[in-house]
């Protein structure tokens, strides 16, 4: 299970935490073993690049057309990708 905790600075943590619960021969509960993973790292990754996908995705729709090109600038055949708006490579 994916939690968030906050420190005492306000600094906010993620972790990931697992528990399972070991029994006694007979079935009876003996105790319970918590693993504690700290995964904030992850998760600012995780956010981060949401935030680039949805600022990417408002610059697409702002514009016409997007085109990816390769690094020369050019069409690169099936490789280039029209995204959204008209295709300004066919006259008309």
């Amino acid at each position: 299970m994916e939690k968030r905790y906050v420190r005492k600075n306000g600094e906010a943590v993620w972790v990931n935490l697992t528990v399972a619960l070991l029994r006694e021969a007979d079935g009876r509960p003996r105790h319970f073993v918590s693993v504690i993973e700290d995964n904030s790292a992850q998760k600012l990754a995780a956010m981060t690049q949401r935030a680039s996908e949805e600022r990417f995705r408002a610059a697409v729709q702002a514009v016409n057309g997007v085109v990816w090109t390769n690094k020369r600038g050019r069409g690169n055949g099936r490789r280039a990708t029209r995204l959204g708006g008209a295709d300004r490579s066919k006259p008309g």
